[in-house]
């Protein structure tokens, strides 16, 4: 789905069509930004929470990397320095470089520590000179979500990378 983005006022309070769809569909969502010029997916971002579901959507993300022949920067996040949650993180970025390790799929992993998630993820894909960014559309409530929407909200409006947005109620098993 194309999207232009949104930003201020309309973003906060109506949204975008493209977050409408992405909110309310039953199957992924790739938006792209009428400016991308992307043509294959060479470098996918995918970041993992301390959720349960943000593995969720790895094994969707692993057929597309081998059809375009992708490398998945496997992208641990944590907002702070909580042991507890970066321990959970560490065990499913393992978990998921296992994974792509079984199934024959280029990775590396990185881990970052930030209080603004889609900024510090919109960042890393800028730095990594990402194609792909792959995130779920529903994530924990956090009070930053109130202020600046939700956090795929917050991807679909900003990102100049194509997004492929995962419901959770979709179970990617691995």
């Amino acid at each position: 789905m194309g999207t232009h983005g949104t930003s201020g006022v309309t973003e906060f309070f109506v949204g975008s069509t493209a977050f409408r769809v992405v909110n309310h569909a039953s199957c992924p969502v790739l938006t792209v930004q009428k400016r991308s010029t992307k043509k294959s997916y060479k470098t996918i971002i995918v970041p993992i929470r301390a959720e349960l579901n943000s593995r969720n959507k790895v094994n969707l993300v692993a057929k597309i990397a081998k059809t375009f022949s992708s490398k998945i920067i496997v992208t641990g996040y944590t907002s702070g320095n909580n042991k507890t949650e970066k321990e959970k993180v560490k065990q499913y970025v393992s978990q998921v470089i296992a994974f792509l390790k079984n199934e024959g799929i280029e990775y590396e992993s990185v881990f970052l520590s930030n209080s603004n998630f889609t900024k510090a993820i919109l960042d890393h894909a800028k730095e990594q000179k990402a194609d792909l960014l792959a995130i779920m559309t529903k994530h924990d409530f956090s009070l930053a979500q109130i202020i600046n929407g939700t956090y795929a909200q917050q991807f679909v409006n900003h990102s100049k990378i194509p997004v492929l947005s995962v419901p959770d109620t979709l179970k990617f098993e691995f």
